[in-house]
């Protein structure tokens, strides 16, 4: 089974052997989590749940930090 990589407007998803890297790809903000981009996480690990080939997940910010936390811009 596949795993859902498209369209995904804030992250990257790759796959390498039983490894899956999701990289959270928003460094002008650095990675700074909106609403949208929660949801994306949410249906990309979803979408990993699935797929009994992948063992490990590694979930990485691209970018000076890895995640600024919660996007407050959108209050």
């Amino acid at each position: 089974m596949e795993i859902e990589t498209l369209p995904y407007q804030y992250i990257l998803v790759e796959t390498d052997s039983s490894i899956a890297y999701v990289t959270m790809n928003r460094p002008d903000k650095r990675n700074a989590l909106s609403l949208e981009h929660m949801q994306e996480l949410i249906r990309c690990f979803e979408s990993i749940a699935k797929n009994r080939s992948i063992a490990v997940v590694i979930l990485r910010g691209n970018g000076p930090a890895f995640c600024a936390g919660h996007d407050l811009s959108e209050w």
